[in-house]
């Protein structure tokens, strides 16, 4: 029986056949990877300008390459001008690994998954406006504080049936100030038919515009808009919409009624829970993604026209739940750094920050994140609430769909723990064998 061979050099192939992550992540003579910042690095940098300066010498023995010298200019506009271009590819190589920077990111990021970088957004804030049925709120109507912070609204609203309507409105001037809940009690715009103004929840703090970072992981993590029969989709068109902070949200594709993240699905249909956003075009988003006739369950009902007739989109607006932490430090530490809490408060914030819409956390967790930010002390345990401080344990505590932490520094107590938790025994047996 004859024996068929391959064709080519079999040895050459499986020597040299790698998985491009394994490339990737192994260190070569032209790159390193940074696996911190997800980014490849070239190599020799640093080293291209002495080199440039080297080969001048070589040439001309006796010349002066001080960087005052005209030479020396020479030397390092050329310099420069390479590593201008090892730069360049560096950013095509991290395009193609890791989305890249900057414009070879938002390249990147619209090219493969038809995504835009979203851009800076003032505090936003939802308001109660009461008064006569069906007076109307027109857009561009502003509400204020006593202290003199303005909001203006996109919108046009109309006062229902019960003497008002809730109404979203956005900061107009762009800073730190986070109103308070009932601090908005005046009305700047003069409405006929308008009796008080007043916001139920606190506002939003205003957000940057989105960094790499959070562009490329939102990228990764929710997909394309593009795929319209996706529900991850829906949730990709939904957090590319100006304003939105935080989406989350849970599908149900069986013929029954069922029960998920604490709410209860109709058969076939879906529920998106959304912070930050106008109202309008959170419902428009949903829309674009072409649920494909599928239900859906929320607190908020936006209806939509077009030339034929009025389609709802319903979703939810989840309620804040404040995170109440008793972090226990190291009693082995007799001198702690200066600014130490205030590092544990920047450090709780962030934590909730990131974590999502109905999310599940530990106390571990919790405590693992402050300890991982910090140094000079050792966080021995966190016990969490949401209650108040007392009813603070070490348990887990799970969100509902329609939730999301919130965190103040009056919050959080920071406690020197008394229990001794952590030993040295190299330590403790020398001592013991010590001789008195």
């Amino acid at each position: 029986m004859n024996e068929v061979k391959p064709l080519g050099n079999m040895t050459y192939g499986l020597e040299t056949r790698q998985d491009l992550k394994d490339l990737v992540n192994s260190d070569s003579n032209l790159w390193e990877l940074d696996r911190e910042n997800k980014r490849i690095r070239f190599k020799y940098n640093d080293e291209i300008l002495d080199e440039v300066r080297e080969a001048f010498r070589r040439n001309f023995p006796d010349i002066n390459m001080n960087e005052s010298t005209p030479q020396g200019q020479i030397a390092t506009f050329m310099t420069q001008t390479i590593n201008a271009g090892i730069g360049y590819l560096e950013n095509i190589a991290n395009s193609f690994f890791f989305g890249g920077q900057g414009e070879f990111l938002d390249r990147w990021a619209y090219s493969l998954y038809r995504l835009e970088r979203k851009r800076a957004c003032n505090s936003q804030v939802w308001v109660n406006i009461y008064g006569k049925k069906g007076t109307k709120i027109l857009a561009n109507s502003i509400v204020g504080t006593l202290s003199g912070e303005m909001y203006s609204t996109p919108n046009e609203y109309v006062i229902g049936d019960d003497g008002k309507v809730l109404c979203y409105f956005v900061a107009i001037e762009n800073n730190d100030y986070v109103a308070g809940i009932g601090e908005i009690t005046e009305l700047k715009t003069r409405i006929i038919g308008v009796e008080r103004v007043n916001n139920p929840e606190r506002a939003l703090a205003a957000i940057a515009e989105e960094t790499d970072a959070e562009f490329y992981n939102r990228a990764v993590y929710f997909g394309s808009t593009a795929k319209n029969a996706s529900f991850r989709s829906i949730l990709a068109n939904i957090a590319q919409t100006q304003g939105v902070i935080k989406v989350a949200g849970v599908e149900n594709f069986t013929n029954k009624e069922i029960k998920r993240e604490g709410m209860t699905l109709a058969p076939h249909s879906i529920c998106v829970s959304v912070l930050g956003g106008d109202d309008l075009a959170v419902a428009d988003a949903i829309r674009k993604s072409r649920s494909l006739g599928s239900g859906m369950n929320g607190n908020v009902t936006i209806n939509l026209t077009n030339s034929y007739s009025a389609t709802p989109y319903s979703f939810l607006r989840p309620t804040p739940v404040p995170l109440y932490v008793k972090v226990y430090l190291n009693k082995n530490y007799n001198f702690l750094p200066i600014n130490f809490d205030e590092t544990i408060y920047t450090n709780l914030t962030s934590f909730v920050e990131q974590a999502k819409i109905g999310a599940y956390i530990t106390s571990s967790e919790v405590a693992e994140w402050i300890q991982a930010k910090t140094s000079g002390y050792v966080v021995d345990w966190c016990e969490i609430g949401v209650t108040n401080l007392d009813e603070c344990k070490r348990e887990p505590i799970k969100l509902r769909l329609d939730q999301y932490f919130t965190f103040e520094i009056a919050n959080c107590m920071i406690i020197e723990n008394t229990e001794l938790v952590q030993t040295f025994p190299d330590i403790d047996e020398e001592n013991n064998n010590a001789t008195p």
